[in-house]
């Protein structure tokens, strides 16, 4: 949390190209992060521990999409 607190704590044009994979087995932490990231414009990518990676073209997984969207939703009113 410490990487990603220091990634968000000011813009860092020359890392906006970068995939950053959260791995971890704590999903609640996962999802904070993630939605940290992609709040600064990083692409992110869940990769918890032991699950097969996404497909091609999908650096996310369909639930995490939702839910960082729902999530945005109702922090950015």
């Amino acid at each position: 949390m410490a990487v990603i607190r220091w990634l968000c704590a000011e813009p860092r044009p020359h890392l906006q190209s970068s995939l950053f994979a959260i791995h971890t087995h704590n999903p609640g932490a996962a999802l904070a992060m993630i939605f940290q990231l992609q709040s600064m414009g990083y692409l992110v990518q869940d990769r918890p521990f032991g699950a097969p990676p996404p497909g091609p073209g999908d650096p996310r997984p369909a639930w995490m999409s939702r839910v960082g969207d729902f999530l945005a939703h109702i922090l950015m009113r």
